[in-house]
């Protein structure tokens, strides 16, 4: 990151950087880079971010008068990169962080993290799990939607297993791939 300082306003700039937090308009009393002093171009270096997570920026410049702010401006950190063994027991029933979800249709039929109610047989399967419910869209109607894991680190294996637990309840004529 970084930022120009254009003027001075007539009193010496004594430090100038960015502010960072996850809540707007941070401030330079908070997390903060410390780039320097006077007008001009200036580049910051940021640690320390948590993964998958949005952040609000903004850079400040401060003399003896006070210390001033450039706009808010916001970005999100990318994901880690998971190492083996990986599991995900959907413990709560929103999509999982890092997770993507995708509708390849543009009719809103994607999968759903929870508890599949109201199918006979009922699934055998105990907690949340994410499930594609084409029933509950209605009759008539195809899905083709993408629930994506994290990025996993496979350096160092030569053969990987993937293991789940699969519920396929289907009628003449339907298909599903997983």
């Amino acid at each position: 990151s970084g930022g120009t300082v254009t003027t001075d306003g007539g009193v010496p700039v004594t430090s100038r950087g960015v502010c960072w937090s996850t809540t707007p308009n941070p401030v330079a009393t908070g997390n903060h880079t410390s780039d320097g002093s006077g007008t001009g171009v200036f580049t910051s270096s940021i640690t320390g971010l948590s993964p998958n997570t949005l952040y609000h920026i903004r850079a400040y410049a401060t003399n003896a008068n006070s210390t001033y702010y450039g706009n808010d401006l916001t970005f999100t950190t990318l994901c880690s990169i998971l190492t083996l063994p990986f599991t995900e027991g959907f413990a709560t029933t929103s999509v999982p962080n890092c997770w993507t979800r995708t509708d390849n249709q543009g009719n809103g039929q994607v999968w759903v993290i929870g508890v599949m109610y109201g199918q006979t047989p009922v699934p055998a399967m105990t907690g949340n799990y994410a499930y594609l419910n084409s029933d509950g869209f209605g009759s008539g109607n195809s899905q083709n939607s993408d629930l994506i894991t994290p990025t996993l680190n496979l350096s160092g294996y030569t053969s990987v297993t993937l293991a789940f637990n699969p519920y396929f309840k289907s009628y003449t004529g339907s298909s599903g791939t997983v």
